[in-house]
C-alpha cells in the first residue's frame, strides 16, 4: 500500500516544489523548453537576423562622416595606383593589399566617397549576418541556435565595422567563409569540393586580411584533427586485380598537405609583398601594440594579464569594453567550453581555440596584438559569437531548471535585452550619425569651403594640387591633414570632376586662393613658406590671408587636445604679369 502511495507522493511533491535530491538531479540533466516550437526557433532567428541588417543598413546609409583612422587608410587611395600600394603607406598605415586594391578599384569604377569607401566592409557584413545563420543551422538547435544568432546579429563592433572603411569587416568575413566552408566539409565528409574550395580560398583570404593566417592555421589543425580520428594511415591498397588503389582518407590527407602548402606559400607571398609596408612601421606599431603583448618574464603577471585581456575588449560581444567590461561574455565562453568538453565536442574546442593559440604565439613574438582592442579580433567573431551563445543557452536552461517558473520570462528578458542594444545602437546612430563633433565638423567645413570656392576664383591646395607641403611630419605622423585631404577630394567639385586648375582665368575678378593645412605641433619650414610667398609675389599681389582654426577634440569632447589651422593666401595677378601656374621652387616633397 505504501508503494503503491509513492508515485501520488512524489506527484505531490513536484507540484508543491518538494522533490527528492534524485529527482532533482535528473531533472537538472534535462534540457527545458523554453523558445517553443521549431516554427517558433526559426520566427526567432530569422528575426534576430533582420535587425541585425537593418542595424548595419542604418549606419551605413547614414553615411557618417569619415573619421580620422578611416582617413589614415583612405588617403593612400587619393592618388595611388595598385602598384603604388605595394610601397609604405602614409600615416603609419599597414593593411592586406587585395583589401587595398579593391577598395581602390572600387574608388575607380564609383568614385571617391563615404559611400564608395565602405562599400566592401558593408557587404561584407550583410552578408555575414545570412551566412552565420546558415552556418550555425548546421550546428545548433532550440535555444542555443537562437542565442548564438541574437550575440552575432546585434553584437555592436559587427555593426560598426560593417560600415567603416577599415579592413576589420573584410576580417570577419573572410574568417567566416573559411569556417562556413569548413563545416561543410565536416559534415559532408565523403565530398572532397570542400576541401579543395578551401585549399583556393586560403590564398585570397591572407592576401584580403592578415589574422585569416590565423583562421586557416586553426582549420588546418581542425582538418588534421578530424582525418586522425579516423584512424587509417594506409596511403595505398592493392587491388585484387593489382592495381594500386589510393585510400579515399589517405587522399583526403593529401589534399590538406595541399592547403597548408597553398597557405605557406600565401603567407609567404604576402608578407614579402607587404615587407616595405609592415617593416617600415614595425617599430611604431610595436609601441602602439604594446598592452596587447604578453609579459613573458612572469608567470604570475602573464596569468593576470591573461584574465584581464579575456575579460576586455577581445570578448566585447555584443558588447562590452576594457577594465573587465566583457566578463558576462567571458563567462558564457567558459560555460560553453565546459560544456563542449564534457559532451567531447573536440573539433570545435580546436576550431575555437585553434587560431587564438596561433594568435598568442604571434602576439608573444610581437608580430600582432592579442586583445588590445575588438577590432584586432574580428576575424574570430564568428566563433566567439558562436560559443557565448552556446553558453547563453547553457545559462538561462540552467536558471530554468532551478526556478522552472521563471525559465521563460528569463528568455524573454535576455532577448529583449539583446533586441535593446541593437535598438540603442540604430538609436544612437541616427541621434548622432557622427563618430565625434571633429569629424563633423571638418566635413561641414569642407562641404561649404570647397563648394562656395569654386564660384569666387580659382581655387588650389598647396599639398594636393602644387605638391608643396612645408611640414614633413604633418603627412608622415598621424594628424588631421588626412581627414582635411580626404574630405577635400569628396567635396571639391573641381576634384570630383578630375580638372586641374585653371590658371588662364585669374584675374582681379577671378583671384588664385592657395590653401595651406598647417599643423602647429609639429615642425614646420617657415623659411620655405617665406621663399614661396616671395615667389609668388613676382607675378601676384598678395591680397588677403585667411585663417581658419581647426579644434580637435578628444573621445568625450571635453577639451580641445590640439588646433590645426586651414590658411588660405589669396593673389591677384600684377599689372601685365603671365597667368600661368605658379613656379614651384621650394617646399616641394
Amino acid at each position: 500500500m505504501l508503494a503503491g502511495s509513492l508515485p501520488k507522493l512524489s506527484r505531490l511533491g513536484r507540484a508543491l516544489g518538494i522533490v527528492s535530491r534524485e529527482e532533482r538531479i535528473a531533472s537538472l540533466r534535462q534540457p527545458v523548453p523554453l523558445v517553443g516550437s521549431e516554427s517558433s526557433v526559426r520566427k526567432l532567428v530569422w528575426a534576430f537576423v533582420w535587425l541585425g541588417v537593418a542595424a548595419r543598413a542604418v549606419r551605413y546609409f547614414l553615411c557618417f562622416p569619415l573619421w580620422e583612422d578611416e582617413c589614415f587608410v583612405c588617403f593612400n587611395l587619393i592618388d595611388r595606383g595598385y602598384a603604388e600600394l605595394l610601397q609604405p603607406l602614409d600615416y603609419h598605415q599597414v593593411a592586406p593589399v587585395l583589401f587595398l586594391w579593391l577598395q581602390l578599384t572600387v574608388v575607380k569604377l564609383l568614385g571617391f566617397s563615404e559611400w564608395t569607401l565602405r562599400l566592401i566592409p558593408f557587404v561584407c557584413g550583410i552578408t555575414s549576418v545570412f551566412l552565420f545563420r546558415r552556418l550555425v543551422a548546421q550546428l545548433l538547435t532550440g535555444l542555443p541556435l537562437v542565442c548564438a544568432v541574437a550575440v552575432f546579429a546585434v553584437s555592436y563592433p559587427g555593426i560598426r565595422y560593417a560600415a567603416e572603411a577599415k579592413p576589420y569587416g573584410t576580417d570577419l568575413f573572410v574568417g567566416l567563409v573559411m569556417l562556413a566552408m569548413f563545416v561543410n566539409w565536416w559534415q559532408t565528409p565523403e565530398r572532397t569540393r570542400w576541401l579543395w574550395g578551401m585549399v583556393v580560398f586560403a590564398p585570397l583570404a591572407i592576401g584580403i586580411s592578415y589574422p585569416a593566417a590565423f583562421v586557416c592555421g586553426g582549420i588546418s589543425l581542425a582538418i588534421a584533427y578530424a582525418l586522425w580520428k579516423k584512424e587509417s594511415l594506409a596511403f595505398a591498397n592493392s587491388s585484387p586485380s593489382g592495381e594500386v588503389v589510393i585510400d579515399p582518407l589517405a587522399s583526403r590527407w593529401l589534399i590538406w598537405m595541399a592547403f597548408n602548402l597553398l597557405t605557406l606559400a600565401a603567407f609567404g607571398l604576402t608578407y614579402h609583398a607587404a615587407s616595405n609596408q609592415s617593416g617600415a612601421e614595425l617599430n611604431f606599431m610595436q609601441g602602439f601594440w604594446g598592452n596587447a603583448f604578453p609579459p613573458l618574464s612572469s608567470l604570475t603577471e602573464f596569468l593576470a594579464w591573461l584574465g584581464i585581456t579575456h575579460t576586455s575588449d577581445l570578448l566585447a560581444y555584443p558588447v562590452g569594453g576594457a577594465r573587465g567590461a566583457s566578463s558576462l561574455t567571458f563567462l558564457c565562453c567558459l560555460v560553453a567550453v565546459s560544456a563542449l568538453v564534457r559532451l567531447r565536442k573536440k573539433l570545435l574546442l580546436v576550431l575555437a581555440m585553434g587560431p587564438l593559440l596561433l594568435n598568442l604565439i604571434a602576439a608573444a613574438m610581437q608580430r600582432y596584438p592579442y586583445g588590445g582592442h575588438v577590432k584586432f579580433a574580428q576575424y574570430h567573431a564568428a566563433i566567439i559569437c558562436l560559443v557565448a551563445g552556446i553558453g547563453l543557452a547553457a545559462l538561462l536552461q540552467m536558471h530554468a531548471r532551478w526556478i522552472p517558473s521563471r525559465g521563460k520570462l528569463t528568455v524573454k528578458l535576455a532577448f529583449g535585452a539583446l533586441i535593446l542594444i541593437a535598438a540603442a545602437s540604430m538609436g544612437r546612430d541616427i541621434a548622432n550619425p557622427y563618430k565625434s563633433t571633429t569629424d563633423q565638423r571638418h566635413r561641414a567645413f569642407a562641404q561649404w569651403f570647397w563648394f562656395n570656392t569654386e564660384f569666387q576664383g580659382e581655387t588650389v591646395c598647396l599639398a594636393s594640387d602644387l605638391d608643396m607641403r612645408f611640414s614633413t611630419e604633418t603627412y608622415a605622423d598621424l594628424s588631421w591633414s588626412a581627414m582635411y585631404h580626404c574630405n577635400q577630394r569628396i567635396y571639391s567639385p573641381r576634384q570630383i570632376d578630375g580638372r586641374s586648375p585653371d590658371w588662364s582665368r585669374i584675374s582681379a575678378d577671378w583671384p588664385l586662393r592657395c590653401v595651406l593645412f598647417r599643423a602647429p605641433r609639429f615642425d614646420f619650414d617657415q623659411q620655405s613658406q617665406t621663399d614661396w610667398l616671395a615667389e609668388m609675389q613676382t607675378k601676384y599681389k598678395l591680397d588677403g590671408v585667411a585663417s581658419y582654426p581647426f579644434p580637435c577634440f578628444g573621445k568625450r569632447e571635453r577639451e580641445a587636445i590640439n588646433v590645426d589651422y586651414v590658411d588660405v593666401f589669396t593673389f591677384v595677378p600684377l599689372p601685365n604679369s603671365a597667368r600661368t601656374q605658379p613656379t614651384v621652387l621650394v617646399g616641394k616633397e
